[in-house]
């Protein structure tokens, strides 16, 4: 059991089951499962949800900054800075990330050219530490779901 306490006052905030084997393969199996799907998903889509989840981020500002303070005593005016700056990330991805999963080119030695292209790969795994919860998150997340992918997240 994994328990998230107030540190100002020692409040009990909420208690979270840890997964064993079976939960930890059934997580991955969801992750494939769905992997198979999103990577199908046109890039115009992709940014309208990268777009959605920013707007989200900026209409729910005060509450995400508040559980930051809540659970790991930030300061308020630090909570609602990552908040504001994941809403930019992800609005950023949204309207400037497609140019960057365009193919490469390259004239090589021999005459020959040569084409690099971004394709979805799976499933990403990061393990992010707790010290900007939600910054931790997006940076890894926002670019992870423009190529395709989805993101499995274990924080550290």
């Amino acid at each position: 059991m994994i328990t998230s306490t107030n540190p100002a006052t020692g409040e009990t905030i909420a208690q979270y089951e840890t997964l064993d084997q079976n939960g930890i393969d059934a997580k991955l199996e969801t992750a494939a499962r769905t992997y198979r799907d999103w990577r199908s998903t046109s890039l115009d889509e992709r940014t309208k949800v990268l777009a959605a989840l920013g707007d989200l981020y900026k209409t729910n500002k005060e509450d995400l900054a508040r559980l930051a303070v809540t659970e790991m005593g930030k300061p308020i005016k630090q909570a609602r800075a990552e908040v504001e700056k994941c809403a930019s990330l992800l609005h950023y991805y949204a309207e400037h990330g497609p140019p960057m999963l365009d193919s490469r080119f390259w004239d090589l030695s021999d005459g020959g050219r040569a084409e690099g292209r971004w394709l979805p790969q799976g499933p990403v795994l990061a393990v992010m530490p707790w010290n900007f919860p939600y910054w931790q998150v997006i940076r890894f997340l926002a670019p992870t779901i423009l190529a395709g992918n989805v993101g499995v997240l274990k924080h550290a």
